[in-house]
């Protein structure tokens, strides 16, 4: 009776311990995410910004539907190398079972042949 107490109470230890780490890391899971939206939305004025202040700046060189198309021309540019960037490189690869040198594949006709 003893031990079956002592297994108890040592189970219910395990488990507070436990609920202690799962606490600390979902409080650094929230903090990291709202970081993280925070950041993002601090790149995307500042990247706002960047892109007045140059549309402004080249109003005054080549008129203002100029500058407007050629700072919307940089802006999808930098978003594309951000996609790029964020794709696997050789997704194909990934997609394709890899080939076992010195393995025979065999045919359905002669898988389905019982044994003799």
């Amino acid at each position: 009776m003893n031990k079956l107490t002592e297994l108890a109470l040592s189970f219910f230890d395990v488990i507070e311990a436990e609920g202690r780490e799962f606490s600390r890391g979902a409080s650094r899971l929230i903090r990291s995410a709202l970081f993280l939206f925070f950041g993002l939305a601090f790149l995307f004025a500042a990247s706002l910004t960047a892109g007045y202040a140059l549309y402004l700046l080249l109003s005054l060189f080549i008129g203002a539907p100029s500058a407007a198309f050629v700072v919307a021309l940089l802006l999808c540019a930098a978003g594309v190398m951000l996609l790029r960037s964020a794709s696997p490189e050789d997704s194909r690869k990934m997609e394709e079972p890899a080939h076992v040198p010195g393995a025979t594949e065999e045919s359905e006709s002669d898988a389905e042949k019982p044994a003799e």
